[in-house]
Parts: C-alpha cells; sequence; structure tokens
C-alpha cells in the first residue's frame, strides 16, 4: 500500500507539472498546441484577465514615473 501511495502521490505531481517556454512562455495546452500565458489562463480558468503593470516593471519602464519625475 505504501508504494502505491507513493505511486500516486508521484503521478499526481507529474500532472500538474504545466510545460512553459523559458523564451517566450508560452504554454503547451492538454491540446498539443503552445498558447500564449494570457490565452491558457482564460481558457483553463474561464475567466478574462486584464492587464496591468507591476511596480518592478513600472520602475524598468517608466523610471521617470516611478521616480516621481
Amino acid at each position: 500500500n505504501r508504494k502505491l501511495s507513493d505511486y500516486l502521490d508521484e503521478l499526481k505531481t507529474l500532472r500538474e507539472i504545466t510545460p512553459i517556454c523559458s523564451n517566450c512562455k508560452s504554454i503547451l495546452g492538454s491540446d498539443g498546441k503552445w498558447h500564449s500565458l494570457e490565452e491558457y489562463i482564460s481558457g483553463s480558468l474561464k475567466t478574462d484577465l486584464s492587464h496591468g503593470i507591476c511596480p518592478k516593471c513600472m520602475n524598468k519602464l517608466y523610471p521617470e514615473v516611478e521616480n516621481g519625475s
């Protein structure tokens, strides 16, 4: 029973791994096709996404805004 339990736990973990491109961040869907991150999340979670910008990226892309200039 212990080996079977360990095997099932490992199988569950492997099923939860989602391949993502280390360069463009596209995700390999269950359909075998690569999808943009936004497309994948919208389809998987059945939700709409809204774009924003995090403080780290704001500082990198628009340092004059972050610095109050």
